[in-house]
């Protein structure tokens, strides 16, 4: 076998012993044998292998959290008393786009049947929503020609015919996330998890007035 990087090699006067370049002892280190190009080429396979396995197991968590989130919020709607059912396999299905004439039937994680009427809940888990629990900590919030949000007690007022309190009109300004939230599947309302908090709630405007809002 013709070695390729002999004239590289401070053992190139006793070549014989060398099996697979095993031997090699380079004088200039960026020159590399065979031998160590393909151990390189292979901890660079188990790096990607080990990103893609680490990526699928967050993959895999976020969607666990994702289901609990949505079991939690409907059991939640229906112990407010509101007639809440988890839309099935709506996720995998969309996800993996495989029966788009379904669209209208899969579309929202929750659907409310309320006053005759279908309402398409969606639920997102965001743990950057700092800015919106502050906003809705002031109390009803309106954001002029998109949506109401409110606090898990102010919807639960508003749910009853109890909800009495001074609106806060706001612009309709820096919510692109909230407007993607809304226009995935055409969503009446849109709930916000993240961790150790309560939810939030965000009506678009005719269904704030169809639970009873003013």
């Amino acid at each position: 076998m013709k070695c390729e990087v002999r004239d590289n090699c401070l053992r190139r006067y006793d070549c014989d012993w060398c099996r697979d370049y095993d031997e090699y002892v380079p004088v200039d280190r960026s020159i590399k044998s065979p031998r160590q190009l393909a151990k390189k080429e292979e901890k660079k396979k188990e790096r990607k292998v080990k990103k893609l396995s680490n990526a699928s197991k967050r993959g895999k968590a976020n969607r666990r959290n994702g289901r609990k989130a949505e079991r939690d919020i409907e059991n939640l709607l229906k112990d407010m008393g509101l007639d809440a059912q988890r839309t099935p396999m709506s996720g995998a299905l969309k996800a993996a786009h495989l029966i788009p004439q379904l669209k209208d039937h899969v579309s929202g994680d929750i659907r409310i049947q309320f006053k005759g009427k279908e309402l398409i809940v969606e639920c997102k888990r965001n743990i950057r929503s700092d800015r919106w629990y502050n906003l809705l900590d002031t109390g009803i919030v309106h954001i002029k020609g998109f949506c109401y949000g409110l606090r898990k007690d102010l919807f639960e007022y508003l749910v009853n015919g109890l909800l009495d309190g001074e609106v806060h009109d706001i612009p309709d300004s820096r919510f692109k996330l909230l407007h993607k939230y809304f226009d995935q599947d055409d969503s009446d309302m849109v709930v916000v998890t993240r961790p150790y908090h309560e939810p939030l709630f965000f009506l678009k405007e005719d269904t704030y007035k169809l639970f009873g809002g003013k």
